[in-house]
């Protein structure tokens, strides 16, 4: 059945997380990151989660969004067709280990577009006192979808106080600066898939896989962006995350493993006391995997 425009402003109920240093500690060390901030437990100020670790408390409130799609009409074999197709996580603090965080998520514009309904949600991950630590505007795709305008909510962005960003400068083919090889083991996805705490048996079990028409299990999206910016924090941040403020990327492709994923950045550029690396990734058969990448640090 199709999506309606009515399901803008859809909200989830809030959901509380103890990220302990075990959770925060895991998540790099799966990633093969071993910056002594994320795992040195004997820094008298503890350690801090990477980057993109609020991908982690927010899977579970993806999957109580798309539930909130479901009672719109989408059946379940729609919502098998769902692919994460775009990552935009503004990054105000890096997570620390032993916070609570909660996180709740609104829906917050959809659009037709030619592969069928795109659907963007918004992603609050706070502490218990209000403190917005991380903000993330998540894009799903439903393949062969459509989208009925509700005639009551034609002013797609009227309902939530939340509109989308646009998106920073992002890299092109004419001008690419570095290229880094990233090694991924055949069993990356199933390590990911227990540090990360974001269990999807398309990335782990190749019968799932296959029964949804996958050639075998996949990696996942976030654990292939968690890569390149484990690896741009090093190269152009001098190995200090905390310079991370926003992480974009668009998901064009499968990876396979094993394999080499090679990262590709454009020379950096300027502006409002930041800088923003435009990246893309490819995979070993040369085809695109994340485009329209871009990390933004503070300076």
């Amino acid at each position: 059945m199709p999506l309606s425009t009515a399901s803008v402003g859809l909200k989830t109920e809030a959901l509380t997380h103890h990220v302990d240093a075990r959770w925060t500690m895991s998540y790099a060390a799966g990633l093969g990151d071993t910056d002594p901030v994320y795992l040195d437990t004997a820094n008298p100020g503890g350690v801090v989660a990477h980057p993109l670790f609020a991908i982690c408390p927010e899977w579970p409130v993806a999957l109580a969004s798309r539930d909130l799609l479901k009672t719109q009409g989408l059946t379940a074999a729609e919502f098998r067709r769902a692919v994460h197709a775009s990552h935009d996580s503004h990054v105000y603090r890096l997570i620390e280990a032993g916070e609570d965080i909660v996180t709740e998520s609104t829906v917050l514009k959809l659009e037709k577009r030619k592969p069928g309904a795109f659907v963007t949600t918004c992603f609050d991950n706070r502490t218990t006192t209000g403190e917005l630590v991380c903000r993330t505007f998540h894009g799903m795709l439903f393949r062969g979808v459509e989208l009925e305008v509700d005639d009551d909510r034609s002013d797609l962005d009227s309902a939530p106080a939340v509109s989308v960003p646009a998106p920073p400068p992002v890299i092109g083919v004419s001008d690419i600066d570095q290229q880094f090889e990233l090694p991924v083991a055949r069993n990356f996805a199933h390590v990911y898939t227990e540090c990360a705490r974001i269990f999807n048996p398309i990335h782990t079990d190749i019968a799932v896989a296959k029964s949804a028409g996958l050639p075998d299990f996949i990696l996942h999206g976030s654990a292939t962006l968690a890569l390149a910016v484990s690896s741009l924090v090093n190269h152009y941040a001098g190995g200090d995350p905390a310079r991370v403020s926003r992480i974009t990327g668009e998901f064009r492709g499968m990876v396979l493993m094993p394999c080499v994923i090679t990262l590709r950045t454009a020379e950096p550029r300027s502006a409002d006391h930041e800088m923003v690396v435009g990246f893309d990734v490819i995979n070993s058969d040369g085809r695109p995997v994340i485009g329209k990448g871009a990390v933004t640090l503070r300076t």
